[in-house]
């Protein structure tokens, strides 16, 4: 498995995700490095889960918990998606 690793963060201020998936798409043919995407189990990642589940990428959602963890919640999901990129080669939308 190759070492790098690639994070890419998206917030509520919206952007491009046709920008971003073609990116990506890029980075898989050029770089042939193991993927994993991982998201915070918002809306707007359906259009990455679509782009994942047709280029063979595994995803993961760690789904943000307001009820157990208030407004400390984004922390704590960042937190989660931090410790899985130091242990894995990951992709985050």
């Amino acid at each position: 498995m190759d070492s790098n690793r690639v994070l890419i963060c998206g917030g509520e201020a919206g952007g491009s995700p046709h920008a971003c998936l073609k990116a990506l798409g890029q980075l898989l043919s050029l770089r042939k490095i193991d993927v994993a995407l991982i998201h915070g189990g918002h809306p707007h990642a359906e259009t990455a889960q679509r782009w994942a589940a047709s280029n063979g990428v595994d995803h993961i959602v760690y789904a943000l918990n307001v009820r157990r963890h208030g407004d400390k919640a984004w922390r704590h999901l960042n937190r989660l998606v931090i410790e899985h990129m130091v242990t894995r080669t990951a992709l985050l939308l």
